[in-house]
Parts: structure tokens; sequence; C-alpha cells
């Protein structure tokens, strides 16, 4: 099993979107880290992006959460799981990676103290790209990432993973 150049992932930015359903409300992060190539065994390019989706934050604003910890269910599976069942509330995070989305399992976020427009963001993760198709290592990865406090989007970017989940809600 070849290894993921995990020591190459350099968190450079984080964004929140939100998503106000009939039913629920939703954030959705999505960090930016350095881009690079040469993923064994093909040489494969890493875009940079992590899109965690499905995350529920008791504030939509950011400075509301300063100085808190969230702690999340890291198995994730979306049909059939409602309020009460011990998997609701985790988050649906990916990267793009040989030409399919792999899964990224959030079971921490910790919100640090604003300073100008922007917050420090703790995150906990396990990546997982194990599948036969990637074939690379499973990893623990926690990094802080800056968290822009500035134009909060209620929208994702357009083709993103987060716009796929939108587009999904709206029933696209």
């Amino acid at each position: 099993m070849a290894e993921f150049p995990a020591h190459l992932l350099i968190p450079l930015a984080a964004e929140v979107q939100y998503h106000d359903g009939a039913l629920e409300q939703y954030s959705f992060i999505r960090i930016n880290f350095q881009e690079f190539g040469d993923i064994p065994p093909d040489g494969e390019y890493f875009d940079g992006v992590l899109d965690l989706g499905y995350i529920r934050l008791p504030s939509k604003d950011l400075s509301a959460l300063a100085g808190k910890s969230f702690d999340f269910p890291t198995q994730c599976e979306r049909d059939g799981v409602y309020p009460g069942d011990e998997r609701y509330g985790c988050i649906e995070g990916a990267i793009y990676l040989f030409s399919a989305n792999q899964p990224v399992h959030v079971s921490r976020l910790e919100f640090g103290f604003p300073a100008g427009n922007q917050m420090p963001l703790r995150v906990e993760s396990f990546w997982d790209l194990s599948s036969d198709a990637v074939g690379l290592n499973e990893f623990d990865h926690n990094f802080t990432v800056p968290l822009s406090l500035a134009n909060v989007e209620s929208e994702a970017p357009k083709g993103s993973f987060i716009s796929s989940i939108f587009r999904r809600l709206r029933g696209e």
C-alpha cells in the first residue's frame, strides 16, 4: 500500500457556507490546502480542497463559537439516520482524488478566538484513502487553519462538492 504524503498537507484558509432548509440548518466548511502532485502510485494531483458538509453548529455567528469545541460521530451514513441515532450529526467530509470523492471523517472542531477578520479552527480528522480504487494508507490528520469571518456565504461555490449537496437538498 502506498503512503499518502500527509506531511505536504499545509492548511491555508477556510470559509463557511450555510444552508437554511425547511427542516434543518446546516453549515458547510471548505478548507483549502496547498496544492501538490506526485501522489503515488500514478503521480495524482491534489487540488487542495477539503469539503465538510452537514455540520450542525449552535450559531451562524462564528464569533459566538469562539473558545468552544464540538465533537462529532465519525461513522456517517446519510440514509436512515435521524435525530436520536448515535450517527446523527456526523460531518460528511471529502477530498477529490483519483476521479472520486474520498472520505475524510471529522471527529472534533475547536474554534479559537477572533483576530481581525479570521479565527483559528482546529480540525481533528481521519483520512480514509484505503479503498481498492485508491490503494493508499489511512491516517489521522489534526491541523489548525485560519477560518474567515468575512463574507460568510449562504450558497456554495459552483461545481464544488458542497454545491452538489445544496442541489441535492433542493431536490435538483
